[in-house]
């Protein structure tokens, strides 16, 4: 399906067959075991593209993290049924193709199947999942949610390794990142159309653009990581498709961004590309710290404007449940410094011991949306600790990544690290950081760099030579 930096026609073919079949079927009112039908048919049609090229599982996982809709179309993994009377899946396709993946990798590779990288990073996040794991077994007042979310963590790791063992070339990467542009620019359309015409693609979050995830504060999270790429390889001069294309879904994707009305999406992006300005030559930078000044100036009144037609908030500085929220977890590191809570248990807490914190009770907010606050109240210190190696082991790759003479390396290793970024800035107004497939996704990119910027074997010249030519020949392929 997806080879030499482009796309296949055959196995879509296949796909296009194995959708037809199923829109029959639900037009004839055949529902029962559909959708597992649908999915085991799905995800053979994928079989030769993946058996072809491993790096075709990465791409296709990188194609349906953004699908969080997928949730409620698979009945036998349903667990909460909302009030709405919409189910939520603990699974999505994602998550299953993942698993999917790993099952194959494991069977065609048995004698030299190697599920974990030697690098500090990946011992890192071993030792925090170990962790939670622990806490969840001996100190949590809700294990099931603290092994559910460690399962999470579980498959999320089996994708990052997969990441690493077959994103090998920059090729590689750039497929990756044509795909996610595409996909956001797809859903950047659906998006403006959810506003302009006033209609819910899934659940009703308000007059905002959602598309297909759950939240739209999530749906700007990955908007704000595609900007931030798109912007990253203007400025550094690497055209992975025309310029003018990347141009014009940069526009989409920021309309449709306002169109979130997410006020930390909007925080994301600013706060993003303040940081990585400073990894731009001194003229470069200025001009986006002016850009930046300007466009905080100017995005206010729009903002306030779009707020005004957002429905079911208070105001536009409204923090809702948040400042309870935080104090709650404080309250919570107090009373256990050292173990936390225990992992997944923020919520049990906060409705048993600080419900009277919270402006509406039990009909608000009750899970924490700080994630650092996350870390502090469920794990303590220790888990802080962890987290923070976590984050210093992180930055010393990109380091060591971004010292490399290949222009188009150096913009790879900057965008990986504006994604990551965006992730956490993002996870402490939302509360997700390692729950959030793009973080793992980055990840693996991120070790995935270091052995591509060990075997490069061009110099500098011949290298952006050899980028620019590829694209010239690959013109008529974008």
């Amino acid at each position: 399906m997806l080879a030499n930096n482009r796309i296949e026609i055959k196995p879509f073919i296949a796909l296009l067959s194995v959708n037809i079949l199923y829109l029959f079927l639900i037009i004839v009112d055949s529902i029962e075991g559909v959708f597992a039908l649908w999915i085991l048919a799905l995800f053979i049609s994928f079989l030769p593209a993946v058996l072809k090229d491993r790096k075709n599982m990465i791409v296709i996982i990188a194609f349906l993290i953004p699908l969080e809709i997928s949730k409620m179309y698979i009945p036998f993994f349903q667990t909460v049924k909302a009030p709405d009377g919409m189910f939520n899946s603990v699974f999505d396709l994602a998550r299953l193709f993942i698993l999917y993946s790993f099952i194959i990798w494991f069977i065609t590779d048995l004698k030299s199947f190697v599920p974990f990288i030697k690098h500090k990073i990946s011992y890192i996040l071993l030792i925090f999942i170990g962790y939670y794991l622990l806490s969840t077994l001996f100190f949590s007042p809700a294990p099931d949610k603290g092994l559910t979310e460690t399962l999470r963590y579980v498959i999320y790791f089996l994708m990052f390794t997969m990441v690493v063992e077959f994103i090998k070339k920059p090729e590689d990467y750039t497929l990756i990142l044509k795909v996610l542009i595409v996909v956001a620019v797809i859903l950047s359309l659906e998006g403006i159309a959810e506003y302009v015409f006033d209609y819910r693609l899934w659940v009703d979050k308000g007059r905002r653009a959602s598309a297909t995830f759950l939240d739209p504060n999530i749906f700007a999270r990955f908007l704000d990581i595609v900007i931030c790429a798109l912007l990253i390889l203007r400025l550094k001069k690497i055209y992975i498709i025309k310029p003018v294309f990347m141009d014009i879904a940069m526009l989409i994707c920021v309309i449709c961004l306002f169109l979130t009305i997410s006020r930390q999406g909007l925080f994301m992006l600013l706060g993003t590309l303040f940081f990585i300005s400073f990894f731009f030559e001194k003229r470069i930078r200025n001009t986006i710290l002016l850009i930046l000044i300007l466009a905080g100036l100017l995005s206010f009144p729009i903002f306030k404007l779009l707020w005004e037609t957002r429905e079911q908030v208070a105001s536009m500085q409204d923090l809702s449940a948040r400042p309870g929220l935080i104090i709650g977890g404080i309250l919570m590191f107090i009373r256990s410094p050292f173990y936390g809570v225990g992992a997944g248990g923020f919520q049990h807490i906060m409705i048993e011991r600080y419900l009277n914190l919270l402006p509406w009770g039990i009909h608000g907010a009750t899970i924490s949306h700080t994630y650092i606050i996350t870390v502090l109240a469920e794990l303590g210190v220790i888990g802080i600790l962890i987290f923070c190696l976590f984050l210093l082991f992180v930055y010393q790759q990109f380091r060591s990544n971004y010292k490399t003479s290949d222009p188009a390396l150096k913009a790879f290793s900057l965008i990986t690290l504006a994604a990551i970024l965006t992730i956490f800035i993002g996870a402490q107004a939302e509360g997700r950081f390692f729950e959030e497939p793009m973080l793992w996704l980055f990840l693996g990119l991120h070790l995935s760099l270091k052995r591509m910027i060990r075997s490069a074997p061009l110099s500098p010249k011949n290298t952006m030579h050899d980028h620019e030519k590829q694209f010239h020949k690959g013109k008529r392929h974008i």
